[in-house]
Formats: C-alpha cells, structure tokens, sequence
C-alpha cells in the first residue's frame, strides 16, 4: 500500500478503468456494451509504454478486422456462414501472438461473425469501433494522470531496491550472530534480487540509457556482494565462532551499511 509501489499503482489504475466503464455500461444497458470494458481491461497493461503499443495494434487491427467483415458478410451464406467464419477466426485467434495487430484482426471477425446473427452488419461494426475507440481514449487518459508508471521510473525504482535488498542482507547477517539463519527469508530475498536484477539488465540492453556503463558497473559490483554475502551467510551459520570473529562480522556489518 505504498504510493511508489508498482503493484499498488497498476491496481489502481486497473480498478479506476473497471469503475468507470462497469458504470458506464451498467446505466446505459446499450447492445454489447460489454465490449467497453472488455477492451479497456485488455488495453490497459502494466508499463506505460506496453500500453500504448497495444492502444494502437488494438485499434489499427479492429479498423482492419471490421473491414474484413463489411467486404465478407454479404457473401456469407446465413447462419452456417457466420459459424464457419467464427470457426476459422478463433483458430486463427488463438495462434496470432496476443497484443499485435493480426491478434486483433481476428479477435474482431470472430466478434462481429458472432455480433452480426443478433444485429445488422452496420450496427455491429458501429458499435464496435465506437467502443474500442472510448477504451483507448480511456485507457491512455488513466495511463497518462493517475498513477503513471512507466519503464524509466520503474527502473529508478529498482535501483532504490537494489540497495535495499543489500540492507536487507546485512540485517539478516547481524541476527545470525545471535539466532540461527531463516533460509526461506533468503530464498525470498534471492527470487527478488534476481527479478529485479534481470528487469534492469532487459532495460538498460533495450533502451541504452546515457549512463549504461556506469549501471552495468553498478550491477557487475551488485551481484559479486549478493554472492559473497549468501556465502557468508552459509558459512556464519555451520560455523562456531569466537568473541574476536564476531567482532570483525559486526564491524563488517557497520561498515557496509556505511559504504551502502
């Protein structure tokens, strides 16, 4: 429940999208309105920038998809043409790869072969395009005033939690030399450190930032620490040690801390 945190921010800004077009679609009770919130829901991804990518791939492929259905429906030979039209569109659905603009071709036929049987062809690609359209301009208005997040900042974030996690290794250091060592609290603190450690090593080879060598540095250091201290943590505990040993390890402890 931190304002910072990129869960806490990506659920509010999931939650406020699902209010807004759930009400919307609750008061207004129009023909598919359901494709409102469904959209937005799709649209709305968890990094700024995978979110406008698939803001335009949605929208560019149901622009193409309802094409595609105004050029076929007048050749479909009634019920038995809109199944085998579902039928082709789902299999071709399903192995499209999800958030590209084929994906959302197909996504859009198979739709609208279905939304076509209960209504006219002009009303269902409409309706359609009307309601991807407010998804988008929902989703980018959500995405751009509350809660941003975006791939730069969640980077920055992850550096102010590299550090972290390296107090977090002097703390269990310090309560191993009077309690004996909590493995699943190190093996939490592993599974972060290296998720952490490898969004930041995809960001920096994707986007080259001004500074790349110095965080390439900063990393190469950051893990040779992880890895001495998890042998050090191993070691203090199968270890009996003396008054001077743990002396040294305090102060170890306390000069780290500074240099952090």
């Amino acid at each position: 429940m931190k304002l910072d945190s990129f869960e806490f921010r990506f659920a509010m800004r999931m939650s406020i999208v699902l209010v807004l077009t759930f009400t919307y679609a609750m008061i207004s009770k129009k023909n598919n309105v359901y494709w409102l919130p469904l959209n937005a829901f799709l649209l709305l991804r968890p990094m700024y920038e995978d979110s406008r990518n698939r803001l335009k791939t949605r929208f560019m492929g149901t622009v193409a998809g309802c094409v595609v259905v105004a050029i076929l429906y007048p050749f479909l030979p009634g019920y038995t043409g809109h199944l085998i039209l579902a039928i082709l569109m789902s299999a071709c659905m399903y192995t499209a790869t999800p958030g590209t603009t084929p994906h959302a071709v197909f996504v859009t036929c198979f739709s609208l072969s279905m939304a076509t049987l209960a209504m006219g062809e002009v009303a269902a690609i409409t309706l359609r395009i009307l309601y991807v359209a407010a998804a988008v301009v929902c989703v980018l208005v959500i995405n751009r005033f509350f809660f941003p997040t975006s791939m730069g900042k969640q980077f920055r974030y992850n550096v102010q939690q590299i550090f972290h996690i390296h107090y977090v290794y002097l703390r269990l250091l310090g309560q191993s030399l009077n309690t004996e060592l909590n493995y699943g609290i190190i093996c939490d603190a592993q599974i972060e450190y290296h998720m952490i450690h490898g969004q930041m090593q995809e960001y920096i080879d994707k986007n080259k930032p001004a500074n790349s060598p110095i965080y390439q540095k900063f990393l190469g250091i950051s893990w040779r620490m992880v890895a001495e201290m998890e042998q050090i943590l191993f070691l203090v505990n199968i270890k009996k040690r003396g008054a001077a040993a743990e002396k040294t390890l305090e102060n170890y402890v306390i000069l780290s801390q500074y240099v952090l």
